[in-house]
């Protein structure tokens, strides 16, 4: 089954705002129900440098390989995250406030 994600166009003057990627919290949510039962250890740094970068660092993988595991599998549904991602790179503080959005969602911060 193919997974279709939307495309975003975030200018240099843009602000995040969550409630205008609704599809992109869904999946942030997803993600937060697939790891609870994982360790702790660099969840969100793993998770975070992972959909924005492909990318994790040989320190996270030591610490918490059960969430580089779920991460490198392929399984997750994400496409509307990195789509995000990839379209704030040149917008520092929506990038910033994205990144602490996620952040908020899997540490349960209200």
């Amino acid at each position: 089954m193919m997974i279709l994600s939307k495309r975003y166009v975030v200018t240099d003057s843009d602000n995040f705002t969550f409630g205008k990627f609704p599809e992109v919290t869904g999946e942030i949510h997803a993600i937060k129900k697939r790891l609870t039962h994982k360790p702790p250890y660099h969840k969100c740094e793993m998770v975070i440098g992972y959909l924005k970068d492909h990318s994790l660092k040989m320190r996270w993988i030591e610490l918490n390989p059960d969430i580089a595991a779920v991460l490198t599998a392929g399984e997750l549904h994400s496409g509307n995250i990195e789509a995000l991602f990839e379209a704030c790179k040149t917008n520092r503080p929506f990038r910033a406030a994205y990144e602490g959005y996620i952040k908020q969602i899997l540490l349960d911060i209200n």
